[in-house]
């Protein structure tokens, strides 16, 4: 149990007479619970290749996902056995063969299995962030680097966009993510997200909340610049500015707001 528990997803199951099923030539499996957005996964018994006297455990999944990870595999029979590795499609995780013949009545397979990225449908590796997996101190399989810069709060507030960005990954942001994901990096103090977020916002053009008032509130002095430029007169950002807190607005934000009232 110690060993499995550093793994973000473990169990033990038990194969009821195995030795008899596997000599008739039926394959026992258990179905296990998805794990990071991915289902179909499951523990199964199968024969060894070119050795017809022995089995191995794997774990494979029916989504047939791309993805890196983390296992580890223990019964009495093989002992324990550790790894890593990149998952194809078709590949199943595999543990350590084990001897038919020493089979008794029952085989009991531990297993452990953490996911550190996964190839996403939009053609994206991206880390597996599960903040039960950070919250916990025994799970231990993250990249180190992870760990280091990572920001449980980021997890809390459940947003997997500005969690993803945060951790490096260029994911693309449409004008439905971009206002939520901007609150929270703001919230957060997320600067490199915000700055991320306000590359996206010029280069859209167009949000489904009032854009003046977007860039006001959460301090974003280049979507503001951009947004200035579209101003016809100043009263706009006069009525602007006195809904928000005007002493809470950054230096480049009051310098943005000056120049415009002096030079429009």
């Amino acid at each position: 149990m110690c060993e499995r528990s550093k793994y973000a997803s473990n169990g033990s199951h038990q194969f009821l007479n195995a030795r008899e099923q596997i000599e008739a030539g039926h394959f026992p499996y258990v179905y296990l619970d998805p794990f990071s957005g991915i289902g179909g996964w499951y523990l199964r018994l199968v024969p060894y290749p070119d050795d017809p006297t022995l089995i191995i455990p794997v774990i494979s999944s029916n989504s047939k996902p791309r993805l890196r990870y983390h296992v580890m595999f223990y019964s009495e029979l093989s002992g324990s056995s550790f790894g890593k590795g990149l998952l194809e499609r078709d590949d199943p995780i595999r543990g350590k063969p084990i001897r038919i013949a020493d089979l008794k009545d029952e085989l009991v397979i531990d297993y452990g299995l953490h996911i550190d990225a996964y190839y996403d449908s939009d053609g994206l590796w991206k880390f597996c962030l599960d903040a039960q997996v950070f919250e916990d101190p025994c799970r231990n399989y993250n990249h180190p680097q992870i760990r280091k810069i990572h920001d449980i709060s980021l997890f809390r507030i459940d947003n997997e966009a500005c969690a993803q960005i945060v951790h490096g990954v260029r994911i693309k942001l449409n004008l439905m993510d971009l206002p939520s994901c901007l609150k929270y990096a703001h919230e957060c103090n997320k600067l490199t997200v915000k700055r991320y977020c306000e590359r996206h916002l010029i280069e859209e053009g167009s949000l489904n909340v009032d854009p003046l008032y977007f860039a006001l509130t959460f301090k974003t002095d280049k979507f503001l610049a951009e947004i200035l430029k579209r101003e016809k007169t100043s009263k706009n950002l006069m009525t602007h500015l006195k809904l928000v807190d005007v002493d809470g607005l950054t230096g480049e934000i009051m310098k943005q707001c000056v120049k415009f009232f002096l030079f429009r």
